[in-house]
């Protein structure tokens, strides 16, 4: 029995970090792209939530799964270990 979660990395560059990763055969994922006051239906009231606000901007999940081997970890650590901004 396994669990898999995230593995963030933060960034003011998250774009280009991404695309820098997909260059290198490694995916990504956005979660949690807006903080919960924003999010439609939910009609919470307006609380300043600035932190929250900022990381959903600055994060990217890498891959994280018990099922990567280890030439896919690899991958991932050496596109990060490569990465200037």
């Amino acid at each position: 029995f396994g669990v898999a979660h995230h593995a963030v990395v933060r960034t003011t560059a998250r774009d280009e970090l991404a695309q820098h990763l997909a260059d290198r055969g490694v995916r990504t994922a956005v979660h949690y792209r807006r903080v919960l006051g924003d999010m439609p239906g939910l009609d919470l009231p307006d609380i300043p939530t600035p932190v929250a606000r900022m990381l959903a901007d600055e994060i990217v999940s890498v891959p994280c799964t018990p099922e990567l081997s280890e030439h896919e970890i690899t991958r991932v650590e050496s596109a990060l270990e490569v990465w200037e901004r």
